[in-house]
């Protein structure tokens, strides 16, 4: 079995410039895209030495590096810049295809939070894109 994820696809949506979805280009080869620890559970323990749990719903943050000169990057930007100056958030969408684990992502009900933008080096690094999702789907 395969564990390569340079055959993975993902398609982005969001409701400013992107509202079709477009494939992504030239994300990042190292950690092109992340999905932060997400919490399920509230613990805390009690005076008698007794835990206590409660399920807790939760935020999925995903993360997406792209290089400097990608095009898609360059789409999403505008799409920042068009909600910066609306006073409104970037609603967005994910569907990440992983071909070598036969699984697929969708990621809804999400929101850009916070990017990083160029960083001039020798060679420039890439740029992140910080995003929160409602809810995420996984099939087989």
């Amino acid at each position: 079995m395969s564990i390569t994820s340079s055959n993975a696809i993902i398609v982005y949506k969001d409701n400013m410039l992107v509202r079709a979805g477009m494939p992504l280009r030239k994300f990042a080869t190292d950690q092109s895209l992340t999905s932060d620890e997400v919490t399920i559970a509230d613990t805390r323990m009690g005076v008698d030495g007794k835990m206590a749990s409660g399920y807790t719903p939760n935020i999925t943050p995903v993360t997406i590096m792209f290089e400097a000169d990608s095009p898609s990057w360059s789409i999403i930007d505008q799409s920042i810049s068009i909600a910066k100056q609306a006073q409104t958030v970037v609603e967005c969408e994910l569907v990440v295809t992983i071909p070598a684990l036969a699984k697929t992502y969708v990621y809804r009900n999400g929101a850009i939070k916070s990017f990083t933008d160029v960083a001039m080096k020798k060679v420039l690094d890439p740029v992140t894109l910080k995003m929160d999702f409602e809810e995420v789907i996984k099939s087989l």
